[in-house]
């Protein structure tokens, strides 16, 4: 049954092109199924932490590299949606920053994605396709501190050896590795999925904090 559901899973993605949601099914599969129930809580913050380190590194690579549009257009059929975040997405949404001030505090709220299309800016349209370039460009540097305390916040939760940690592991898993290649604030799901993981984590950290205080 584990095996169907998997190999139907993996299949209806593959016909989308999601491969974001792909890579972190994989994932979520693997440390499901075929971890030892002893490593799962290591593994699954391992997996956790790394998906939050690449999704800040994903941008800044696609900016440094500076892939020729082009290039879409010669990459497998399979990864041609990733092959233009690389080539265009990215890129362009560091564009958006095209004034110094912007660089140090940010475009705002509105100045990526839907919101954009009902400013002066609508011409130049970026969905950002990764949670965190669409907080960079919103908030600038600051986006580091905020991307930062919602993962350091939702990873210190899930190591407490209490069932409640562990059950957040898969959904951390597919919502952060989904959004490396989405924009996740404007997925109404998704969103409420990381909202209630944030929330979740953060009411855990309360109850751990009184019950040491009641051990006391």
């Amino acid at each position: 049954l584990k095996l169907l559901v998997a190999v139907l899973g993996f299949g209806a993605i593959y016909m989308t092109t999601s491969k974001g949601m792909m890579v972190s099914f994989m994932l979520m599969v693997i440390w499901l199924f075929l971890m030892p129930k002893a490593q799962k809580r290591t593994i699954g913050i391992s997996i956790v932490a790394g998906l939050f380190l690449v999704q800040v590194l994903l941008p800044f690579a696609a900016l440094a590299l500076q892939v020729s549009p082009q290039a879409v257009y010669s990459a497998p059929g399979v990864l041609s949606s990733f092959a233009d975040r690389i080539a265009n997405t990215w890129p362009n949404a560091f564009a958006l920053l095209d004034e110094p001030q912007f660089w140090l505090l940010g475009r705002g709220v509105g100045a990526i994605g839907v919101p954009q299309q009902f400013s002066e800016d609508y011409l130049r349209f970026n969905s950002g396709d990764n949670m965190f370039m669409y907080m960079f460009v919103t908030f600038g540097p600051l986006a580091f501190y905020y991307f930062g305390l919602a993962a350091i916040t939702l990873l210190r939760n899930v190591c407490p050896i209490r069932k409640q940690g562990l059950t957040l592991v898969p959904f951390l898993i597919v919502g952060v590795g989904y959004s490396l290649t989405i924009n996740m604030f404007e997925e109404s799901f998704f969103t409420a999925l990381l909202g209630w993981a944030i929330a979740t984590a953060w009411l855990s950290r309360g109850a751990k904090g009184m019950s040491q205080v009641n051990s006391n």
